[in-house]
């Protein structure tokens, strides 16, 4: 199987992978050994589809990517789109605004969706994005994190979400833009009940995270199923920049 690697995809896998709490880092991250994987990740096809309507800061962004063994890819539809079987570039279909207008909308969230392949037509709830309250933010870019302090990020509860998890990763950078790629000086990764609508960021978390450090934030929600051989993996992030102070 051709391994393609998605580095959201990665981040939103779904379900099993090992919390982690701040840690330094030394050498190239791995990210797939702080960030979930999904609990299909054995079957022997792999369709991810990213469906975030919106986020804190990159807005939208939408893609269908698939990893099929060989790259021959399987005719599959999703929600009365047409189906897809040609080799995009990278294996990736882009979903966004003005992309792929024959295509049915596949990106809106908190609905149920209907994938169908060979010949099996199953429904699939993809979950609400994981709005982060705008009052957070410095200038709408931001979020500030006391180090003495810590946060508390909290959230509505999408009760419809299926596997009732928030997933929550934070991953220090340093000083910003310095090590965009590798290197990050901690990671902390989370799976949070969605009921509890809110998070705290200990200060023990951020033992060592240093004031100045710059922070991406990923907080998640997702769902799959699986068909025969091939796993259907939906997930939206909403991903956003923070900063340690104090």
């Amino acid at each position: 199987m051709k391994k393609i690697i998605n580095y959201t995809a990665i981040l939103l896998g779904i379900i099993a992978f090992n919390s982690c709490s701040s840690d330094k880092v030394s050498g190239s991250i791995d990210i797939e050994s702080y960030i979930f994987k999904s609990a299909l990740s054995s079957a022997e096809n792999q369709v991810f589809v990213e469906v975030t309507g919106a986020n804190n800061v990159e807005g939208t962004h939408n893609t269908v990517q698939v990893d099929f063994v060989g790259d021959d890819i399987q005719p599959f539809a999703i929600d009365g789109s047409n189906f897809i079987t040609d080799l995009f570039s990278e294996n990736i279909l882009y979903i966004g605004a003005g992309e792929n207008m024959n295509m049915t909308n596949v990106t809106s969230i908190g609905n149920v969706k209907e994938v169908i392949y060979q010949g099996i037509s199953e429904e699939v709830y993809v979950p609400r994005l994981v709005e982060v309250p705008e009052n957070l933010f410095t200038n709408g870019l931001f979020v500030d994190i006391s180090k003495e302090n810590g946060i508390t990020i909290p959230w509505t509860q999408d009760s419809y979400n299926p596997f009732g998890k928030i997933f929550l990763v934070v991953i220090n950078r340093g000083e910003r833009f310095s090590n965009i790629e590798d290197n990050p000086f901690g990671v902390i990764s989370e799976v949070i009940t969605d009921d509890e609508e809110s998070f705290t960021i200990s200060p023990d978390a951020l033992a060592d995270f240093e004031i100045g450090d710059g922070l991406d934030i990923y907080i998640a929600r997702g769902n799959e199923v699986q068909i025969n051989d091939t796993a259907f993996v939906f997930y939206n992030i909403n991903s956003f920049f923070g900063r340690i102070i104090n």
